[in-house]
């Protein structure tokens, strides 16, 4: 985020500040009073820009991922895992295979549309790889047929 803002700021030549600033202020509520005060203060010391810096401050914010929501969606994930395989007592090989399957396995939705129909690893390696069940040597499951 903190490199996103920076391009904002040298883009625009803005400081860096107003930049964090702008972000700041799409917290707060479009109907209270602190966003339109602090908006008409943006605006006064950022002129015509800032309107170009809060949209482009808008989508950095949309496209980092939010750690916490990222978290709290592992351990929702991971806690199924562990209370339906209470009775295996495997440790770090359960663990480690658990973390290959969720790293390779594709999303089948997302908000963002971009993350659709790929895996994490897919997405931070930028490099496409096989099924999880090939990867492992074995064959993808198929549907069976009637």
């Amino acid at each position: 985020m903190n490199d996103r803002l920076d391009a904002i700021s040298r883009a625009d030549d803005v400081a860096l500040e107003l930049v964090r600033a702008t972000c700041v202020l799409h917290r707060k509520p479009r109907t209270s009073d602190a966003f339109w005060q602090g908006r008409s203060a943006l605006f006064a010391r950022t002129g015509r820009k800032f309107h170009g810096v809060s949209a482009a401050g808008s989508d950095a914010m949309k496209r980092t991922p939010h750690s916490s929501s990222m978290v709290e969606n592992l351990n929702s994930r991971v806690r199924i895992c562990v209370t339906n395989r209470r009775h295996l007592n495997c440790g770090r090989v359960w663990l480690g295979l658990l973390q290959f399957v969720l790293n390779h396995r594709r999303f089948v939705r997302s908000r963002c549309a971009e993350r659709t129909g790929r895996s994490s690893m897919e997405l931070m390696s930028g490099q496409s790889h096989e099924h999880w069940l090939a990867l492992l040597g074995l064959a993808p499951i198929q549907p069976l047929q009637a």
